[in-house]
């Protein structure tokens, strides 16, 4: 085998295997971009439920059109990332989706239980620290954690 083949061989896999991570990175950010707009969906649509709240309230008929939009982009996302991540990331996936999942079925309550409430946003956050630590390691991204739910407030609605 000649070192020019061998060289074309190597740049061939190296450029597969950056083609590959660009589109774990993009499944990733787009599966982490639809989550948060249904969360953004569920703070907006329990603003008016929560004293002091910073969210913009939406109205509700809106809001519920607009969850079920995000939950059927969440659907076509979830295949993506069943079809490119490592199974570490796919469970964190699921554990988060699962979280905001239980979020947005209290968010589409028309009352608030403040402590049960504080606990679907724990977990979601803490699940959501989860899925970053996994698709980070999944993509060889390095630099130290990047996990927020230690430093976010920890009040009632």
């Amino acid at each position: 085998m000649t070192s020019s083949l061998l060289t074309d061989r190597l740049r061939w896999r190296r450029e597969l295997a950056a083609r590959w991570d660009q589109r774990r990175l993009d499944a990733y950010t787009t599966f982490a971009a639809t989550l948060k707009d249904i969360t953004t969906l569920g703070f907006r649509l329990t603003a008016e439920l929560r004293p002091g709240s910073h969210s913009i309230p939406i109205e509700r008929t809106v809001g519920l059109q607009d969850l079920a939009a995000a939950n059927a982009r969440k659907a076509k996302d979830w295949e993506a990332l069943l079809l490119l991540a490592d199974e570490p990331c796919v469970t964190a996936a699921r554990e988060w989706r699962d979280a905001v999942r239980e979020f947005e079925r209290f968010s589409r309550a028309e009352t608030i239980d403040a402590p049960a409430w504080q606990e679907r946003l724990d977990r979601m956050n803490e699940a959501r620290d989860g899925f970053y630590v996994a698709a980070r390691r999944s993509l060889g991204v390095q630099g130290g954690s990047v996990e927020q739910f230690k430093y976010l407030p920890r009040s009632a609605p």
